[in-house]
């Protein structure tokens, strides 16, 4: 008797993701402003096992588009391009 493999659609993984992803627990705190925020780092490390279990992976590229600074404050605006691979489909 053979096994067949369904392969998934990359929509069907990323929302598998997603789903897994949904909450990411407030592990820091900025002490000067008084509030518990999910660093960049527990959001990474949540999204990268969901997406790598999977055989997915992301690519970042970002640029500054903007940036000014006076007194004490600062603006910038950065244009980001993440690019989804789904590594168990070679078209991609």
């Amino acid at each position: 008797m053979s096994e067949e493999v369904t392969k998934q659609s990359i929509d069907t993984k990323l929302a598998e993701v997603m789903a897994e992803v949904a909450y990411v627990a407030k592990s820091s705190r900025n002490e000067f402003h008084k509030y518990n925020y999910a660093s960049a780092e527990a959001v990474l490390t949540k999204v990268n096992q969901a997406l790598s279990s999977r055989g997915m992976s992301i690519d970042c590229q970002s640029k500054l588009l903007h940036y000014t600074e006076r007194e004490k404050k600062m603006d910038a605006v950065v244009e980001v391009t993440l690019r989804i691979h789904d590594n168990e489909d070679p078209g991609q």
